[in-house]
């Protein structure tokens, strides 16, 4: 006997419903990884003093991991543009 249930392998619906399906499962996995982020950043508000060469900024601790982040996705992302321009 087969049953109607909510899981992507559930009998019936076909691939409409399991679209669906996934659909909703990437706004749940989206929305826990931005609590997530939400948790971080609200517990490292408080301003810690860094030294950069000589600059001496005070920031909240969460600057500057978004900061190494971005650098880093900047810095990928020229590194795809050029290897991508060499192929083609």
């Amino acid at each position: 006997m087969a049953t109607r249930g909510r899981g992507p392998d559930a009998s019936g619906g076909g691939p409409k419903a399991r679209a669906n399906w996934l659909r909703r499962a990437r706004w749940v996995a989206v929305l826990a990884v931005v609590v997530l982020v939400l948790i971080v950043l609200f517990q490292n508000v408080e301003t810690a003093t860094f030294q950069v060469l000589l600059w001496t900024p005070e920031l909240p601790r969460f600057v500057v991991p978004l900061l190494a982040f971005v650098a880093g996705a900047v810095a990928g992302g020229v590194a795809w543009h050029l290897l991508r321009r060499r192929r083609g």
